[in-house]
């Protein structure tokens, strides 16, 4: 065995431990069901966007996400976007997870039959401000094929109205894939 590759081993097994030690911290939920509404205002376009997505827990730091969108935009035909992919998340301390994930996208409009396979893939944190505020940021990176390239910088909020529904808003800026979004959502926990 080569020294890189020893060395690597011995830092993914200590990265290992230290994650299985520190999981427990975790205040955070990975098990909903969310449905969403996102206003988008460019220069030239206006784009409304419904979606709804889900996350389920498949251990203590993964998470399985699968989600569709639907678009509506002012001067050109719907389209719509399904997405599927898992997230790694771990606490950094008692308050705080760090999210890393990656996503298959499927992108289809209805003015023609072009549709378009890609992926997306984010870094970011989910902060407990409160008992009943969280606040969240991501970095995300997406490519869907033709030229179909971003980056996108988002920070929200989520507002726990009880024990299983909350409440959020996010606002995301993205590079040149299109306009600033502002979006809502309502969040069901499921147990």
């Amino acid at each position: 065995m080569n020294i890189s590759r020893a060395s690597s081993l011995s830092a993914l097994t200590f990265l290992l431990s230290v994650t299985a030690q520190t999981a427990q911290a975790n205040n955070f939920n990975y098990d909903y069901v969310e449905g969403g509404y996102s206003f988008h205002k460019g220069s030239d376009n206006v784009k409304h966007d419904l979606n709804i997505k889900g996350s389920k827990a498949i251990n203590p730091q993964v998470n399985i996400v699968a989600g569709y969108s639907k678009i509506d935009h002012e001067f050109v035909s719907s389209s719509s976007e399904i997405e599927a992919g898992a997230n790694y998340h771990m606490p950094i301390n008692e308050k705080t997870d760090i999210v890393g994930g990656i996503s298959l996208l499927h992108s289809s409009s209805a003015s023609n039959s072009n549709s378009q396979t890609g992926y997306k893939m984010g870094l970011g944190l989910r902060h407990q401000l409160t008992n009943e505020i969280e606040a969240n940021t991501e970095v995300s990176h997406r490519d869907v094929g033709n030229q179909n390239e971003s980056n996108t910088f988002s920070i929200g909020g989520r507002y726990s109205i009880n024990e299983t529904l909350s409440a959020g808003i996010d606002y995301s800026s993205t590079d040149n894939y299109g306009p600033d979004a502002l979006t809502t959502s309502i969040r069901w926990k499921t147990l």
